[in-house]
């Protein structure tokens, strides 16, 4: 089902905008926040549901309580009554590291705080998020820079 309703109403700088429903009429839609395009400027993870296919939203809210940082390769996953949002997070220096947090009540509240995945020496990237809809297991790729060893991580969290 399609809403006609205005999501969100900003002047904000807005990237990697993410939907995800579940079964029944939940849906979920995360974005990343920026106040302006300069490169120094800090990145939130916001996040807006609806419990009624759409037809309304609830307020728009900040799933990570850290805003000092830039983020980016923001991703989600659904399984019943369980959401879970990956982002890349700039540790210092343009090092990315992978980051999990997740809502047990079907996204109305994030645990805080996120949960460092990766704690890679190096910078990773090209993260991505799939969820095991029958198991529940959160499976998270991405590939770590170390430019003489270009090579795939997995890393696999229980629910």
């Amino acid at each position: 089902m399609t809403s006609n309703n205005e999501l969100v109403n900003t002047n904000k700088t807005i990237s990697d905008i993410n939907i995800v429903t579940s079964i029944g009429w939940f849906v979920v839609t995360a974005w990343l926040e920026k106040d302006s395009n300069s490169s120094s400027s800090t990145t939130k993870v916001m996040v807006i549901t609806s419990q009624n296919g759409g037809q309304s939203y609830s307020h728009p809210s900040q799933i990570v309580l850290d805003s000092n940082s830039s983020k980016r390769n923001l991703h989600l996953g659904i399984i019943p009554v369980h959401v879970y949002a990956t982002y890349e997070q700039d540790m210092g220096s343009n090092k990315y590291d992978v980051f999990l947090v997740k809502t047990d009540d079907g996204g109305l509240i994030f645990q805080v705080p996120s949960i460092n995945l990766s704690h890679s020496p190096e910078a990773v990237g090209d993260s991505i998020l799939t969820v095991d809809p029958i198991y529940g297991k959160q499976i998270v790729t991405c590939f770590d820079d170390d430019i003489r060893n270009y090579s795939p991580s997995k890393i696999v969290t229980g629910n």
